[in-house]
């Protein structure tokens, strides 16, 4: 490569780097709009910020990720924020918690929230097969994680599948045998309890 098409390269690479940080300061800005909607309790407007936050920044999982959540919610006023159950809405937060899976495959939270939304949605067809999809990716990328594990073997009792609910609670329990005596990490006693009714439900699989 001679000078001039270096030159031309690191143009080319200085419009790109601009173009990034113009989106970002863009992305940077509705996100403090957001907040002031937010703490104005202004559910429509914030609603409006956190999509335009998702979409100044493609690249984004956490501002795709945010709108989702704006989404799921039925108010902000007290006692707290609470889901809610209008179809609509939910379809919108689902939309925006696949993008934001989309945006950083790798990430299992986003997984685990997409997976949240559409278990909302599971008396819709396919949402139901869809959450515990997206639950499995959450799992496969966070094998360790014993308590997502024990969230997916309760989705799976609800989804009338209890070998599968059976072979999580399994997981839950051998993690949690493999952490040291004392740690903070292992199960509680209520954990425990809700393993086993789950085992009971499951039928003569959870014997």
């Amino acid at each position: 490569m001679d000078n001039a098409e270096t030159e031309k390269h690191i143009q080319d690479l200085n419009a790109q780097i601009t173009v990034l940080k113009e989106r970002l300061a863009e992305s940077h800005e509705n996100v403090q709009a957001l907040t002031g909607e937010l703490i104005k309790k202004n559910l429509a407007g914030a609603t409006l910020f956190a999509e335009q936050a998702a979409e100044a920044d493609k690249f984004d999982a956490l501002a795709a990720e945010d709108a989702a959540r704006i989404y799921t919610l039925k108010t902000l006023k007290y006692p707290g924020p609470v889901w809610t159950t209008d179809r609509s809405q939910l379809e919108h937060a689902y939309r925006w918690a696949l993008e934001a899976t989309k945006r950083d495959p790798a990430n299992y939270a986003h997984a685990r929230f997409a997976a949240y939304v559409a278990w909302q949605l599971r008396s819709h067809m396919p949402y139901k097969e869809t959450a515990l999809k997206h639950m499995s990716k959450a799992v496969e990328l966070n094998p360790m994680e014993m308590r997502l594990r024990l969230v997916y073997a309760r989705m799976l009792r609800q989804a009338d599948r209890p070998a599968e609910c059976l072979r999580q609670l399994r997981q839950v329990e051998k993690i949690d045998r493999l952490l040291l005596p004392g740690s903070v990490e292992h199960l509680s006693p209520e954990e425990l309890k809700e393993i086993e009714r789950l085992k009971i439900k499951a039928g003569p699989l959870g014997s």
